[in-house]
């Protein structure tokens, strides 16, 4: 994830509040959160060059996520329903979480 006020907000409210009753105390340390260009220049020293990057966010808006973890809390959501509220995507936005590709450079 990375570490933007975004990620530090949806930590406080899933884990530290345990809003859905799921997160563990100290299951995600913000702090420990990689910036993407934090996480490509670790990968060019250590001989490596990214391929790209995407974000990955919800389709739903924050009342509707808020309402949906409420749901969870109360035993109300799971499995495929879960999925279906928060429709979680790949977009092109990188301040939530990301994912990536890299390739070893050749020598």
């Amino acid at each position: 994830m990375n570490r933007t006020l975004k990620s530090k907000i949806v930590v406080k409210v899933t884990q530290d509040w345990n809003l859905a009753g799921i997160g563990l105390p100290n299951g995600h340390v913000w702090d420990k959160f990689v910036k993407p260009e934090e996480l490509v220049e670790l990968l060019l020293a250590n001989g490596m060059r990214t391929e790209g990057m995407r974000g990955i966010g919800p389709r739903r808006n924050p009342i509707v996520l808020l309402f949906g973890l409420l749901k969870i809390r109360a035993g109300g959501l799971r499995g495929a329903k879960v999925a279906k509220v928060f429709g979680m995507r790949e977009t092109d936005n990188l301040g939530f979480a990301y994912l990536g590709w890299a390739l070893k450079r050749s020598r």
